[in-house]
């Protein structure tokens, strides 16, 4: 007869810097206010510097029949960018790629309707050669 031990540690990841870009920062933050006035509400918002081709997910509960607005603002220096909402079917539900002009911020507004109550993920992405602010939030009706 044995006795077996284990113990887990928290493992901790470097946490992103925040996002220094006051105009991408304040550019979500005015995209989002229009959409509260039309009686929207914010779900999730982030903003961060994120290393370039990192792909970041972050999971969101959705209700059927429910519409959803995704808001993705890009800082100037990305060359290209990515955004992606797959249902819990592993379906694209949003696809959207880009390419910045690297002299001003890209804007990524989409909206959907969930087909299904669950878990959809959503996926965003960057290609740049310096820091680079990113800022997304979905808000719900």
């Amino acid at each position: 007869m044995g006795c077996q031990l284990s113990f887990a540690q928290k493992a901790t990841s470097p946490k992103a810097p925040a996002c220094r870009d006051a105009k991408v920062h304040g550019k979500l933050v005015s995209i989002d206010k229009e959409w509260e006035d039309k009686k929207y509400k914010l779900v999730y918002f982030n903003s961060e510097n994120i290393p370039s081709k990192a792909m970041i997910p972050f999971k969101i509960d959705v209700v059927q029949g429910e519409t959803y607005q995704v808001n993705y603002v890009v800082g100037a220096h990305a060359s290209k960018y990515q955004l992606d909402v797959v249902d819990n079917n592993v379906k694209n539900v949003v696809r959207e790629k880009g390419k910045g002009d690297k002299q001003n911020i890209a804007v990524v507004s989409k909206q959907f309707t969930a087909a299904t109550t669950g878990v959809y993920m959503v996926v965003f992405s960057q290609q740049t050669k310096e820091d680079n602010c990113v800022a997304i939030s979905v808000l719900k009706k």
